[in-house]
């Protein structure tokens, strides 16, 4: 009996995979299909020719059985043995689909040994050596390690799958996934969420030890960005839990607000004559005319406005209102002031001339005093106002 040989021609896999340095071409989608898009699966097509050791074709049917190796001698068996029978010839030309699993083909170097028995049902014959799978051209650039460049978007993942993951990337002892831009508008990492539910995020890192969920580093520019267009239910960055930052925290400047009540006002001695509603405090002499409230501002605000509300029916005599700010060992100076300006009525006021308008906790603290000369002027509220650019 005359030894067989094999001459492959192709094989197309996920990535299109070829052999024997026959090239193959990718089945295309009818023009104007309309038809859903479904898994590749892990199966491909396998062709060859079979000849006898003279060249001339053999007929069938014949049984094939392919299996496949990790090396071009001995190694080990990868996935299950693929045992095709019956299988027409057409002039020596065959056609076979194999299957070896998930996860026969992760980059690395395959052999496949194949075995026929011809006609169909006799005893199997190995063919001399294994047939090399290598890798169609563009299938390079997806091997592990691999780079891939372009003018345009260098991958895009798209997936109707309503849980799971689109991308699933492993790495148990270096970074998972790496981002890196030099744009001067561009990012490294970039999560984009369209749905409206309140659980939905852009990017979410998940730790389950002691380390970060998510991390950002930057030389200059920001290690991590987040932005949210609808300002009442998003948030840019979100923190399910502890969140901690190595570094300074800041956002854009918010304006905040601090309204003390009359309540809050005590009398400088304990003989003063004076009545205090809460809403309202007026002295019942002219001898009474000096009240404190403490206040605290928050560390690193700078205060842009001081607003009093009174009632002032004395001609003759101004209400007045000041802030403090005086240093830890009992020194300070008024920072604003202001005044019933012989006003009737009730009426209130601002100032935008701030002395040392920004708050220093760790050096200063603040206070609130009214001047109520007389049993005709009485004191309403304070309104602080100040911007910030951190935590409060």
């Amino acid at each position: 009996m005359k030894t067989k040989t094999l001459l492959p021609m192709f094989v197309l896999i996920a990535l299109l995979f070829v052999t024997g340095g026959a090239s193959a071409q990718p089945l295309n989608k009818a023009e104007g299909s309309n038809a859903a898009s479904v898994s590749l699966g892990t199966a491909f097509t396998y062709q060859g020719r079979l000849t006898d050791t003279s060249g001339n074709p053999k007929t069938g049917p014949c049984d094939f059985q392919f299996t496949l190796y990790d090396a071009a001698s001995g190694g080990n068996v990868v996935g299950s043995a693929q045992t095709k029978t019956n299988v027409s010839l057409n002039n020596g030309y065959f056609s076979v689909e194999l299957d070896f699993g998930a996860t026969a083909f992760q980059g690395d170097a395959r052999w496949m040994a194949i075995s026929v028995a011809c006609p169909t049902g006799g005893a199997y014959t190995p063919l001399t050596g294994r047939v090399a799978l290598t890798a169609a051209p563009y299938a390079l650039s997806l091997r592990p390690g691999a780079s891939i460049q372009s003018a345009g978007a260098a991958l895009n993942l798209s997936t109707s799958a309503t849980t799971g993951f689109a991308l699933n990337v492993v790495a148990p002892g270096t970074t998972a996934i790496y981002g890196q831009s030099a744009s001067t508008t561009g990012t490294g990492v970039l999560g984009l969420n369209t749905s409206a539910a309140s659980t939905a995020s852009g990017v979410a890192g998940i730790n389950s030890g002691n380390g970060s969920g998510v991390f950002g580093q930057t030389v200059s520019g920001r290690g991590v960005y987040g932005k949210a267009t609808d300002l009442v239910n998003g948030y840019g960055v979100y923190s399910e839990g502890n969140a901690y930052v190595d570094g300074n925290l800041g956002w854009k400047a918010k304006t905040g607000y601090i309204a003390v009540s009359a309540a809050a006002f005590r009398p400088v001695r304990g003989t003063y004559n004076y009545q205090n509603w809460g809403n309202m405090l007026t002295p019942d002499d002219s001898s009474s005319p000096y009240y404190y409230a403490p206040v605290q501002l928050p560390h690193g605000a700078t205060v842009i406005a001081l607003a009093f509300t009174w009632q002032d029916y004395s001609a003759a005599n101004d209400a007045m209102c000041r802030l403090y700010r005086n240093s830890l060992d009992g020194g300070g100076s008024a920072m604003a002031t202001v005044s019933s300006s012989d006003s009737l009525g009730n009426g209130s006021s601002g100032t935008l001339g701030i002395t040392d308008p920004v708050v220093a906790n760790d050096n200063y603290a603040y206070f609130l005093e009214w001047y109520l000369p007389n049993n005709n002027t009485s004191g309403y509220a304070v309104l602080i106002i100040y911007t910030f650019t951190g935590p409060y």
